[in-house]
């Protein structure tokens, strides 16, 4: 039967195409979502690296700076600050007990040639 065969024709030029059809759209979603795996996964790791990146250089460089400041603070204060903190301490400590030194010596002197003055001109008259 000639129209049998066309039937069984079409029937196998409809299965090969499906067939066909079948392979290559599961080839093309295969090789999409591979693609857009790999995609991702690139994305990811790529945003990973960057942001470690980031945080690390971050970290770092406000540590450096909090390390830097703080250690420069603390040299300065002590090779600046303190020595002339201290430097003026004893400058004025010893000002002020010079002046009193000499104070008190020039007061007990006065007081002493002027009751040694009163002493004579009382014993003269």
């Amino acid at each position: 039967d000639p129209s049998g065969s066309c039937v069984m024709c079409k029937l196998t030029s409809l299965l090969y195409t499906s067939a066909i059809h079948f392979i290559l759209y599961s080839s093309i979603h295969f090789i999409h979502y591979s693609v857009y795996i790999s995609y991702s996964t690139l994305l990811y790791i790529s945003y990973s690296a960057l942001h470690f990146i980031l945080y690390s250089a971050i970290h770092f460089i406000l540590y450096s700076a909090i390390h830097f400041i703080l250690y420069s603070a603390i040299h300065f204060i002590l090779c600046y600050t303190f020595p002339t903190l201290l430097y003026i301490s004893y400058s004025t400590l010893l000002y002020i007990s010079y002046s009193t030194l000499l104070y008190i010596s020039y007061s007990t002197l006065q007081f002493i040639s002027y009751s040694t003055l009163v002493y004579t001109v009382r014993l003269k008259c």
